[in-house]
């Protein structure tokens, strides 16, 4: 299995690519933590994907944005 590109997505919600590639259990540590905290807006945004589907994943994560989840006071 190839690396993985992982993504973060800050405070504002703004999306960017973290520098270098994981292997694929920390790819997978990092999906599951992005599901288990996806309503929370802070540091704890995790988005991984496999680099040919990295078009799919930065989509699926500006239409999440749209969807204004809840924020966690």
């Amino acid at each position: 299995m190839p690396p993985w590109i992982v993504f973060r997505r800050d405070s504002e919600g703004v999306i960017e690519r973290v520098d270098g590639l994981w292997d694929a259990p920390d790819a997978q540590a990092a999906i599951q933590r992005m599901c288990n905290e996806r309503d929370r807006v802070d540091d704890g945004h995790w988005l991984a994907e496999r680099p040919e589907d990295q078009p799919h994943i930065m989509n699926w994560a500006l239409d999440e944005e749209k969807k204004g989840r809840p924020k966690r006071s």
